[in-house]
Order: C-alpha cells, then sequence, then structure tokens
C-alpha cells in the first residue's frame, strides 16, 4: 500500500513537532514547515500528499491565503485548518473550502479522530474531496 503523507504548515516549530507526532501514531507520514510560502513547491512535488493541516494566523502568507490558492490549484486535496480563535470572522470566507476547522485547544483529540477516519479511505486525486460538501468542526463552542 503506498503511504500517504500530510503536509504541515504551522509558524510555530513546536505546533509542527506536536502535530507530527500525533500524525505519526496515526500511521502516516508527514512534511512539516514553518512558511506557508514553501507549501505549493513541497505540494507540486510530492504525489503523496493527499491532506494540509494548516494554521490559520501565520506571518508572511497566512493561512487563509494558503487555503484559497491550495483550493484553486489542488482541488483534490483534504484542508484541515487549526486555530486558537475560532470566533474570527474571516473563518467564514473559507469555511466552503476545508474539510475540518480544529480548535487548537481541542488539537490532540480532535486530530486523533479525523485521522483515525482517514485511516482506511483511498484518495484518488482526480476526484473531488468526498468531504467537500460536509463540514466537520471539532470545536468547544
Amino acid at each position: 500500500m503506498e503511504t500517504r503523507k500530510i503536509l504541515i504548515v504551522d509558524d510555530d516549530q513546536a505546533v509542527c513537532n506536536l502535530v507530527s507526532i500525533i500524525v505519526k501514531k496515526c500511521g502516516f507520514e508527514s512534511t512539516s514547515i514553518t512558511d506557508a510560502h514553501d507549501a505549493i513547491g513541497i505540494i507540486e512535488n510530492d504525489e503523496k500528499i493527499f491532506l494540509i493541516i494548516t494554521d490559520l494566523h501565520m506571518p508572511m502568507m497566512t493561512g487563509y491565503e494558503l487555503v484559497q490558492m491550495v483550493h484553486e490549484r489542488f482541488p483534490y486535496l483534504k484542508i484541515i485548518v487549526m486555530s486558537s480563535d475560532l470566533y474570527d470572522e474571516r473563518i467564514l470566507s473559507i469555511k466552503s473550502h476545508v474539510d475540518w476547522i480544529l480548535d487548537k485547544f481541542e488539537l490532540y483529540h480532535g486530530l486523533k479522530e479525523i485521522l483515525k477516519k482517514l485511516q482506511g479511505e483511498n484518495f484518488v486525486k482526480e476526484s473531488a474531496s468526498p468531504f467537500k460538501n460536509e463540514k466537520n468542526f471539532y470545536t468547544t463552542i
């Protein structure tokens, strides 16, 4: 079975490390980066990537900008956004482009639950995400 890979994007290296540990425990490979500008090149050069986990609040290029670019250029990729500020009205602007919105305060349990659901699924790049019409929110709101 071909290994699927997850791209983790967060300007906080400690968060990248934590998410990488969770991803590995759930049986996936990952690549972590702290600059969203690098994400597009990595996606273009790594066909194993099927999921992006990104923070929304980052310097230089925000997670909002990254989500928009990924949605336009790679619509087959699944996207999880993480934020500690789920009351930010800008989340509504990307809601239709992401598969899950994850509260950073629930990161460990919420991410584990999502990844367990994804373990048995097969993904075909040519098809649209089967979750694009179902929005899943793992929050404490």
